[in-house]
């Protein structure tokens, strides 16, 4: 399950995972409302016990007008541990055309993990 939150809402981000990665539709995409004061968070909730090694991201790819809409910096917390660099790991723009993979992947092994109350500033 995939949860989305803003504030106290939550929403269904089933765009995240849909299996069209590269692609310039963006009914495959997943576009979140931006605020400099809150954090979006997405959490994603496994029902059965799996080893994670990493993420591959695919970052907002619509057009070349519209990738600076993106993530740019992004923070990862795994079972209570925090392991992302302190500023967060730092997230590639996507080309704005679908002629290549554009795939960014990020590896835990290389994190090193951080209380949860050691929250990012």
């Amino acid at each position: 399950m995939i949860i989305f939150r803003l504030s106290l809402t939550f929403v269904l981000c089933s765009r995240l995972f849909d299996n069209e990665n590269v692609t310039c539709d963006d009914s495959h995409m997943w576009l979140c409302p931006f605020s400099p004061k809150e954090r979006n968070r997405i959490m994603i909730t496994l029902n059965v016990s799996k080893k994670l090694h990493g993420l591959r991201i695919w970052n907002y790819n619509k057009s070349s007008d519209d990738t600076y809409r993106g993530v740019k910096r992004l923070h990862v917390q795994l079972n209570d541990k925090i392991i992302s660099p302190k500023r967060g790991f730092l997230i590639r723009r996507a080309p704005g055309h679908c002629y290549f993979d554009f795939v960014q992947e990020i590896v835990f092994a290389h994190a090193k993990t951080q209380p949860e109350n050691t929250q990012h500033k």
